[in-house]
């Protein structure tokens, strides 16, 4: 059995892991007393920037309790009693569980030792002077800290994004040459200007996607959340949180520093837009998703949104901060004209696209015989399992041999399982193939029915590539009954939707179907005909 080390340094400050040396003392101080000891250690555990106040389950500490209770180790070393712990209560309890395990806590540079007489009771008396010299440097701390505060020094780690620190502005040195610190906030006027450009933009209703590529294309690499904590931290109007001697409270302090933004301006970047919860309902309703391309990037589109809070409509975006293209089109468009070419496919046997849907929905089975596998598999396995006549004939080894193998087979039928989806093959009645160019929207849903949705799409299509839209403006929606939308003989109606179908087929790269194989780097991508889109009113 062996001893575990514990080191513990309360606050790092400002030193680094390079002249950071009390730990390696500690556990030297602790190597040198069990070498003395004829003991062996085990783990070492060190809790760097760790008050003695807080509880051994949420220190590295508790780990090495739990190792005694388990009967892993003989107990704990450290170099000081104040090293443990400087709670009474804390200290009292965490002995507790050790000498209640049968372990040992040994201190060697005050020499406790838990296993000598009388040392509950000089642990004691050690663990009230250890709390009172921790109470006494809280209150020098906070007075320290409350003084600084007073005089305009900024007490976070790092000055806000448009100051920097007095001491890196006009550093001063001292008679030894030692930069004198001075943590009061100067103006960054290159800086400055971006702050007071983003509380300004944020006011006048960007969002936080316009703001980030605003602070991209001028070279500042932050993410949406530091741009939320930027525009939501008071020092801009000079105020700051100083810790109080109640724990977990603070007092607002105003800082001397010089402000970037007024009071109005801040609480005008504070806007909140109307809140979108993420439900899912604008996924549903794009029924393409997941299988949209960008032809920049190559990422898969996500989907968003556009239109009016209550009104919002999905749209597939292209959301990689490194695209410089960013290509966007509505779900609707880009699913109708996804829809035309499965019509298309299904009514036309010269369809560039027929081998493939007509091979999908002859092997539309694969998930009967997949899930058929995996029945087949787990009664094999429970009868193989249960038959202790083979368990005699084989013996332990070769029986464990034929259970893995069997195990192996219903895991491998299950993955196949898992990459198959029931299947519906659509049913294409004679009226959808002699009646198709003739007819309404509404009455070639009525005959294909629901399988048109999402779970189609992905069966029979792989990938779809597009590409930004062209400049060019589409001409105005006109006003138009609904009759008049439906007749095929509405010359304003026609007019409007061939533009709109014009434009969703330039913007088309590729249509990658199931089956069909990766076109070769050199050619050019397959573009299926859809000569009969779906109309849209």
């Amino acid at each position: 059995m062996t001893f575990d080390v514990y080191t513990r340094v309360s606050k790092l400050g400002e030193r680094s892991e390079d002249n950071l040396r009390s730990p390696e003392l500690q556990e030297a101080a602790c190597r040198d007393w069990a070498a003395r000891a004829g003991l062996e250690i085990g783990e070492v555990a060190s809790d760097k920037n760790v008050s003695g106040s807080t509880a051994a389950e949420e220190r590295k500490l508790g780990r090495l309790i739990e190792k005694i209770e388990r009967g892993e180790s003989e107990g704990i070393i450290t170099s000081y009693l104040d090293r443990f712990a400087r709670d009474v209560m804390a200290s009292w309890l965490a002995l507790k569980r050790i000498t209640e395990a049968g372990g040992r806590l040994v201190c060697v540079g005050d020499g406790f030792d838990s296993a000598a007489p009388g040392s509950k009771e000089s642990m004691g008396y050690r663990m009230v002077a250890a709390e009172a010299y921790l109470d006494r440097t809280r209150a020098n701390f906070l007075a320290a800290q409350n003084g600084a505060a007073n005089r305009g020094v900024y007490l976070a780690a790092k000055p806000p994004f448009g100051y920097r620190r007095k001491d890196e502005v006009e550093p001063e040195y001292d008679g030894r040459g030692r930069l004198i610190r001075d943590a009061r906030l100067v103006v960054d006027e290159e800086e400055a200007a971006l702050v007071r450009e983003l509380f300004g933009r944020r006011a006048a209703g960007a969002n936080f996607g316009e703001l980030l590529r605003f602070l991209e294309e001028r070279g500042v690499r932050m993410s949406k959340t530091g741009i939320r904590a930027l525009l939501a931290n008071r020092a801009y109007v000079g105020e700051m949180q100083v810790q109080t001697a109640r724990k977990g409270a603070t007092r607002t302090v105003r800082g001397t520093w010089t402000t970037l933004v007024t009071e109005g301006e801040w609480q005008a970047a504070q806007r909140k837009a109307a809140f979108s919860p993420r439900d899912g309902s604008l996924a549903r309703q794009a029924r393409a998703h997941g299988l949209v391309y960008c032809a920049t990037c190559g990422k898969k589109l996500r989907v968003g949104a556009y239109g009016k809070p209550g009104a919002r409509k999905p749209t597939y975006v292209c959301t990689e901060r490194v695209c410089p293209a960013h290509p966007a089109i509505a779900a609707s468009k880009l699913d109708m004209w996804l829809e035309g070419l499965l019509y298309d496919a299904l009514c036309d046997p010269e369809h560039s696209a027929r081998p493939y849907v007509a091979a999908v929905i002859e092997g539309s089975d694969a998930y009967e015989r997949a899930l058929a596998d995996v029945e087949d598999a787990q009664q094999d396995l429970a009868a193989y399992r249960d038959n202790v006549e083979v368990q005699r004939l084989l013996g332990i080894e070769g029986f464990a041999a034929g259970l893995a193998t069997r195990m192996d087979a219903l895991t491998l039928a299950r993955a196949k399982l898992a990459e198959c989806r029931p299947a519906s093959p659509p049913k294409v009645s004679p009226k959808l193939a002699a009646e198709w160019a003739g007819m309404t929207r509404e009455e070639r849903r009525a005959e294909v029915g629901a399988w048109a949705d999402r779970d189609a799409l992905a069966r029979f299509i792989r990938r779809v590539v597009v590409k930004p839209a062209e400049s060019r403006r589409l001409p105005r929606r006109p006003k138009l009954t609904k009759e008049e939308w439906a007749s095929p003989e509405n010359a304003q109606a026609q007019a409007w939707l061939a533009a709109n179908r014009a434009a969703v087929e330039e913007r088309i790269v590729e249509v990658l179907f199931v089956g069909q194989p990766e076109p070769e780097p050199a050619e050019a991508p397959l573009r299926p005909r859809s000569s009969a889109l779906p109309q849209r009113r």
